[in-house]
Parts: structure tokens; C-alpha cells; sequence
């Protein structure tokens, strides 16, 4: 790996909904303007299919499939950008954890999830699922911000920590703290 290298970082299951050949596709679009790594972590039924698309790509030497990683924290940290490139999504907790290290995200922009995290785009960019051209686009743009042109995300974490939580049911039970 080249140090001047950019990285970016996927997490989650390989499954369908996490669309990672739109990601994968993607790369392969910013590798034309940014030397650059995608780290994928996790595993599942796509992975054998995900591995024929590197391939077909030639991407075997850019693209790593970890695999599952229990502790992929310091990834979070090494890497430049997360990139979340679901179809769909609950609660990706993969963003907060993401923002929360510090690491930039790239999200689509699905039902229940993204936008609330991101704060309508404020802390990372949201773009369209499976739009290959827009996610490599917002993963370009997002190798070229600093880390003061976000604004801070810490203050908008807040409201999922378990201190914060507490203190809420404890306010809608009418409960004090002592």
C-alpha cells in the first residue's frame, strides 16, 4: 500500500440489500481519477459472486474482501471514506460508528437510516441507490474535504449514546436521578 494511497472502507453483511456491486462499481469508476484501496468487511451469500465481479473488473489487487473482522474499528480509523451502499437499511449503525471515529461517510440515500444519521447530507454525502456514477462521485469529492469542512459531528452523536437514552426514559417515566 502507498502511503499517499486513499482508502475507502465498506461494512456489513454481503447480501443483496447492501448492493456492494454498485459500490464495486463505483471503485472501478474513482480508480480512474484517485490511485486508491476499498477494504470490504463482512461476509455472506454474495461473496462468491461479489469475488467474480472483482475479477471480471481486474480489480483483484485494489479491491480486499476481509472477510468478517470482529474488532474493524481501526479500519474505520486507517480508512478515508465509509462508503454504505444499501438498498435498503433499518438502523446502519455502521454510519454513527463511522462518525463517530471520525472516518468520512458516502451513503445512499435510503428509507429509515441515512438521511436522519447525516443530517440531510451536513455530515456525509447521500446519493441514490445502485447510481454507480453519483456513489463514485461522492466518494471522489469526499477524498477532498478536510476534516474542518464537516461540521462537527460529535454534538450531533450525542443522541445515541446510552447516557442519553437513559436519560430520556428517565424523563418520560417521570423518574429522577439521584
Amino acid at each position: 500500500m502507498l502511503i499517499d494511497e486513499k482508502i475507502f472502507l465498506s461494512v456489513g453483511r454481503l447480501s443483496k440489500e447492501k448492493d456492494i456491486p454498485t459500490l464495486v462499481k463505483a471503485f472501478a469508476e474513482s480508480l480512474k481519477i484517485m490511485p486508491s484501496r476499498l477494504l470490504i468487511v463482512g461476509d455472506g451469500p454474495e461473496r462468491q459472486s461479489i469475488l467474480k465481479l472483482i475479477k471480471s473488473l481486474g480489480l483483484t489487487e485494489q479491491i480486499a474482501l476481509l472477510g468478517h473482522v470482529t474488532n474493524p474499528y481501526p479500519l474505520f480509523r486507517q480508512a478515508n471514506v465509509l462508503v454504505l451502499s444499501s438498498t435498503r437499511e433499518g438502523l446502519p449503525t455502521v454510519l454513527i460508528e463511522a462518525l463517530a471515529l471520525g472516518c468520512s461517510t458516502v451513503s445512499t440515500d435510503v428509507r429509515s437510516g441515512p438521511r436522519e444519521i447525516l443530517e440531510d447530507g451536513r455530515l456525509g454525502f447521500l446519493v441514490p441507490p445502485s447510481d454507480a456514477e453519483a456513489l463514485a462521485s461522492a466518494m471522489l469529492k469526499s477524498l477532498n474535504l478536510n476534516d474542518k469542512s464537516l461540521n462537527n459531528p460529535h454534538a450531533s452523536l450525542v443522541k445515541y449514546y446510552v447516557s442519553y437514552a437513559t436519560d430520556q426514559y428517565m424523563t418520560c417515566l417521570s423518574l429522577n436521578r439521584e
